[in-house]
């Protein structure tokens, strides 16, 4: 699991708000998606899909996520064996979650807050 330096997330998330109107409008909008979603699939499995589907879109525009997240694999310590067992709706929720930090490390670096993502992660376990 990754954990990310708070100051920056509350950073990034005072970016995407502020700019809501301007340069940050697809960031902003992004991010309400992935929060709406999240609400949808806690309240009904049906959304699945459109989770699904959602995920596949934001990692195509940001590549950013997958990044991220491959940086944070890279940092884990392969010795100790992760035995978390999801269900498919919390694999959806975790994936989405995933999503968003990438948007939030993609403006902070966009904004020059941040140098390298390595910056943003504050712990992986």
């Amino acid at each position: 699991m990754m954990y990310f330096e708070k100051d920056l997330v509350n950073k990034a998330i005072a970016l995407i708000d502020g700019k809501s109107k301007s340069d940050e409008l697809k960031a902003f909008t992004d991010v309400n998606d992935i929060n709406n979603m999240i609400r949808n699939l806690q309240i009904n499995r049906d959304y699945q899909w459109d989770a699904i589907k959602l995920n596949q879109r934001l990692r195509e525009e940001y590549p950013s996520i997958e990044k991220l997240l491959n940086l944070g694999r890279s940092m884990v310590n392969n010795s100790v064996g992760n035995n978390t067992i999801y269900d498919v709706v919390s694999a959806i929720i975790a994936e989405l979650n995933a999503d968003k930090y990438g948007i939030y490390v993609d403006v902070l670096l966009k904004h020059e807050v941040i140098n390298d993502m390595k910056e943003f992660i504050e712990k992986v376990d």
